[in-house]
Parts: structure tokens; sequence; C-alpha cells
């Protein structure tokens, strides 16, 4: 992971959005300005162009709270009972969601667009999307055996799609989605990228280009929001059209992802040769019996897939360890316990290379500024690549080049950007 902190903001309030507001006291009513937010035809308004208020009393609140006192230079600070909006650790976990069947030919890319979006957020953070399809048949914001729901919109609306915050009501906890955003036409922009930016909504997380670092002043939306790491104007969360610098593509950064594990943050568990998150990703039956449980995905890797020959991280295979090394394949056989074993105790220290993707001898011989820093240090270089070097894009062994990789591969480049930790997952 880069050394470069990044950042993300975290929502303090319930429902307090808004389109661009004025810098000078305020010469409109609260009737013109409520005459310029859409409202669909669920009685929603919408602003900001794709987030929803739900009354008309709370858009008055809005509007002399935040719009009139931030026109006379207040700045004004919304909490939900005084603390972050976000899911608590159990409801992070377990949340469940249908797809309406009105989505009629389109349900299954709905479905495929959800299960991608949803996995490049749980890759970093200790959240888990739960889709539920037997609610597909009555998947409306009245179903309370989902978290949400996922629906059309209604005709004729302005937004691609639309989200919500944690604290929402039920009846606007929906991700609703627009024919225009089932067939986006903008150069790079998918549904997939669409969704990854609403999920991001309903973590918790504002639209980045509201900091004044955007020096976007037609898209400041309200002050209610702390800092949690640095200006990020690649962010999955920041419009391209507000002078951001991501693209259409909406892929998470490196940013987004220390950012979302900062207020999500994974369980601290440390085993040598294994990390949960690329253990999940990387076993489609684990991830059905486990979800995102990463203490059951580490307590499974101890008892029984290490000894299955399952791979536990980026920087070990005990396969690929075995049949590398003549001398090891002899000693321990299919012993994976004790291949492993070796790795950690011996074998790292001594410079072998425990994975295709990552050989520690030709990453030091590649970068000089790594062969002065660690010298023959092996470990430190290791740790080096998993935390700061392939987030850098540096690449790790003569066989694997994660920026080559991507340079070939048009829809990989469009689908990861310069997120080099997906891409390599994608590879293995």
């Amino acid at each position: 992971m880069s050394t470069i902190r990044l950042h993300k903001k975290i929502f303090f309030i319930l429902l307090w959005v808004c389109i661009a507001l004025p810098t000078k006291a305020v010469s409109i009513t609260f009737e013109e300005f409520k005459n310029k937010v859409e409202k669909d035809s669920y009685g929603v308004y919408v602003v900001e162009g794709d987030l929803p208020i739900l009354k008309e009393e709370d858009l008055l609140s809005y509007f002399n709270n935040v719009v009139v006192r931030l026109a006379n230079g207040e700045l004004i600070i919304n909490t939900n009972d005084g603390v972050d909006d976000r899911w608590n650790e159990q409801d992070a976990l377990n949340m469940t969601y249908c797809i309406s069947t009105l989505f009629n030919d389109d349900h299954g890319a709905v479905v495929q667009a959800m299960a991608a979006a949803e996995a490049d957020w749980e890759r970093s953070a200790n959240i888990n999307f739960v889709y539920m399809p037997s609610e597909d048949s009555n998947c409306t914001n009245a179903n309370n055996n989902v978290v949400f729901d996922v629906s059309p919109s209604p005709a004729s609306v302005s937004y691609l799609a639309r989200a919500f915050f944690p604290a929402s009501p039920r009846t606007t906890r929906n991700i609703l989605i627009s024919s225009a955003g089932l067939n986006p036409t903008v150069q790079d922009l998918t549904l997939v990228g669409i969704l990854r930016h609403e999920l991001g909504h309903v973590l918790g997380f504002r639209h980045e280009h509201t900091r004044p670092q955007a020096s976007a002043p037609d898209c400041v939306e309200t002050n209610n929001w702390r800092v949690v790491t640095s200006y990020d104007s690649n962010s999955v969360m920041h419009y391209p059209q507000c002078n951001g610098t991501g693209g259409w593509a909406l892929n998470l950064t490196a940013l987004d992802r220390e950012g979302v594990g900062e207020i999500y943050p994974l369980p601290n568990i440390v085993t040598p040769g294994f990390n949960a998150e690329f253990y999940l990703n990387a076993y489609a039956d684990l991830r059905a019996a486990f979800g995102r449980n990463v203490q059951a995905a580490q307590n499974h890797w101890i008892n029984s897939g290490i000894q299955e020959g399952r791979r536990g991280s980026i920087e070990f295979d005990v396969r690929f360890y075995l049949n590398h090394y003549d001398d090891l394949n002899a000693a321990f056989g299919n012993d994976f316990q004790a291949a492993l074993d070796h790795w950690i105790y011996y074998g790292a220290g001594e410079g072998r290379r425990g994975s295709r993707e990552f050989d520690v001898q030709y990453y030091l011989s590649q970068y000089a500024d790594l062969s002065v820093a660690f010298g023959d240090n092996f470990q430190a270089a290791i740790n080096h690549w998993i935390h700061n070097g392939l987030g850098e894009g540096r690449r790790g062994s003569r066989e694997f080049d994660v920026q080559y990789y991507l340079s070939q591969y048009a829809d990989l480049s469009t689908t990861f950007g310069s997120d080099f930790q997906a891409a390599l997952d994608h590879w293995i």
C-alpha cells in the first residue's frame, strides 16, 4: 500500500444533501429553492444528482439551517445523534438486498453488476453485501426482509442512479437505476462503475468533489462531513465533470480502499503467508460459506485450507513453492503444512520465492532504491511489496508485470484503472 496518505469522508448526517450552494446572502425563497429540486414520482426529493430527501419539512430545515447559514458564512456540521452515519459492525456484515424483477430482460445484468461492484468494496473492509434472490419478486421499499432494494427508477428522471445513506429510513433505502443508467452512453461509463459509486453512498461516503480542493464551486455541497484521509481527485466518489481526474470508469482507487478500511476496519489478524481478504476472493466456495467473516476464513485456512494446498496470499502459494524447489519437494512431498512452516521460518529469509507473481531477489535487483534500503533483508523486501510496492505498480517477478497486464487488455484497464491489487487478483 502506498506510503502516501489518502482520504475519504464519512457522513455525519441523516439526509441533509444539496445542489450548488450560494456564496452570498440568500436571495432565493424556499419555494423557489424547492422548485429547483427534482422530485420523483415516489415523492422523494433528489438532490446532488443521486441522493434523496424524503420530506418537505426536511428540505425546509435543510434550507434554513444549511443553505441560509452557509450563505452568510456559517459553517455547519449536522450529525446523526452526534456520531458518524455508518453501519455498526454487525449490520455492516449483513447488508441484505434484493433486485426487482421489474428490470425484466436487464435483471441478469443488474445482478452481475451489483456482484462486481460490491466485491470491489468488500475487498478492503469488514463489510458484506448479501444478495437475497428469494425476495426479488417482492422487491420494493416496503420489503423489510432486506436492508435495501435495487429497483428501476421512475420514468423521466434526470439521474443515472440514486442511493441512500446508512441512517436513511427504509422508505428511501433503495438504489434506483434509470434506463439511462442501465445502458450508459458516456465512454468508459458502465453499470458496474455507476453501482460502485452508489454503494459508496450506501456505506456513508460523500461526494469527493464537495471538498474545496476540487476547486469546483458549481459542485459544492454541504459541509456536514468530516475528513478521514486526504483529498483524492481520482476517487470513485468524485464526479469527473467537477474537476475529477479518475475518468468515467469510476474505479476504486488505493485511496478509496484505505478510506473504507479505516471506517470499516478488517480485524487485525496476522498470520504469515495468509491474507483473509485474498483467501475469500480466491475461493468462491469459501465466500459462499463464510461471506466476509475473516476470522472464519483464517480458521478454515489453519485447520483445513493449507492441508488442502490452497493458496493463502499473494506472496505465498504452497504448491508453487514445492514445485519450484526440488529439495523441498523431496523433503516434504504433499505435506503442505511443513512446506509453509519452512517458508515462514527459513525460506523467506533465504530469499526463496513463494509465488509465481513475486520473486524477492528479482524485486531487489530491479529497484536500486529498495536494494539500498533493504540489502539482503528479504523479509523486509517482501513486506514492502505487499504493503507498498504492488500499490505503486512495481513489478514483482520476471513472469508477471502488473502494469504490462493492464496495458495489454483494454477491458481490464477500464475496469481496474490503477488498482494494481485488483488487477493482480484478476490474474491469479
